[in-house]
């Protein structure tokens, strides 16, 4: 049965620690897609990731495989979540998925978190998602998000890439204007 794990993104710590903002998990598109693929009939979960503000990978991941990740699931993955996808997937030769949709996908190209994505990207990886990998970028996003974007392009030259310059980084209140995503739902039907 298709299940769907959707990985949120890096908030600030202010924005982390502002009881007046959604936690991560609870933001942007990502619930509106969580009770979206449910009425589809498609398990779906959001875990909050731990201290996402000051990430550690090996925290991240573990919190966010006490879901199954099977052949049969698929994969979101925003901005900071994406980046700990691909890391996942690429680290893990035996990980199979339905499949893999990159959103705002981050890699922190600066290396500002220290080992967060101190990892060699996969190519083969692409083969391990059944129904292939799906990058939704903006042209109006920042500098790092274009250019992790730009890197797992070249590396993956075989993903459906999206420009949708009118979501910015794919948040309330950055250019996006609606908590609603419908066109990630053609990738994910």
């Amino acid at each position: 049965m298709t299940n769907a794990v959707i990985l949120h993104g890096k908030p600030s710590m202010e924005r982390y620690m502002d009881p007046a903002q959604p936690r991560p998990h609870e933001a942007n598109w990502l619930p509106w897609l969580a009770q979206t693929l449910g009425h589809m009939g498609i398990p779906t979960a959001i875990p909050e990731l731990p201290k996402p503000y000051e990430p550690v990978y090996e925290n991240c991941i573990n919190e966010a495989l006490k879901t199954p990740i099977t052949e049969a699931t698929l994969v979101v993955g925003h901005s900071m979540g994406a980046g700990l996808s691909v890391r996942w997937m690429s680290e893990n030769p035996d990980a199979y998925v339905k499949k893999l949709v990159l959103v705002a996908p981050w890699l922190d190209p600066n290396r500002r978190y220290g080992g967060l994505f101190d990892f060699v990207l996969d190519p083969s990886l692409i083969e391990r998602c059944a129904g292939g990998i799906a990058i939704f970028y903006s042209s109006r996003d920042g500098k790092e998000a274009k250019q992790s974007a730009k890197m797992l392009m070249s590396v993956f030259p075989g993903a459906k890439a999206t420009n949708l310059p009118e979501y910015g980084h794919f948040m309330l209140g950055n250019t996006m204007r609606t908590n609603r995503f419908p066109k990630i739902l053609n990738e994910l039907r």
